[in-house]
């Protein structure tokens, strides 16, 4: 038995549901902390998508070299885009402090050639996605017909087709 005080009378719990309680806890955060390291390294993936696509539409890229340029870098907006201008010029400002610890810098026109290459790229991945999508749909309605029985190249007889 385990004795804890509550208030002013001891409060006895078995040891078998302390045991419990704990390992529940350790089992959640176990749990919580992969979901974290996940989410980091799909952020990571991300971020370092973002700045090869910025590299490839024309952005500059200003690494901060001292501790005062990575202030610079860290006050400003993270991982989003910022407009800026600069003698007389627009500029679109594109800050990571915790991973390259730099700035892209563009201008409007690299702007929105990056918005080109990221759309070109998202259907790119929607053009994946959907052929194995439908890679997968065939394959289960084709294994349907592949058994002993099923004579090659030969459709399903009629009024026999599987609900989809």
């Amino acid at each position: 038995m385990i004795h804890l005080k509550s208030g002013t009378k001891p409060l006895s719990l078995p040891t078998s549901w302390a045991r419990q309680s704990w390992a529940a806890v350790a089992g959640i955060c176990l749990v919580a902390a992969a979901a974290t390291a996940g989410c980091q390294a799909i952020e990571d993936e991300r971020t370092v998508n973002t700045e090869s696509l910025l590299q490839e539409a024309g952005f500059q890229a200003r690494f901060a070299d001292t501790p005062e340029n990575l202030g610079h870098v860290t006050a400003l907006e993270q991982r989003t885009f910022v407009k800026k201008e600069h003698a007389g010029k627009q500029f679109h400002v594109y800050a990571d402090a915790k991973g390259c610890k730099c700035i892209y810098y563009g201008t409007p026109a690299e702007y929105q050639r990056y918005r080109v290459l990221e759309n070109d790229q998202q259907i790119a991945v929607n053009n994946r996605m959907n052929a194995v999508m439908n890679n997968a749909a065939a394959e289960r309605y084709y294994s349907l017909w592949s058994g002993e029985n099923a004579m090659p190249n030969t459709p399903p007889p009629p009024g026999t087709l599987p609900p989809l």
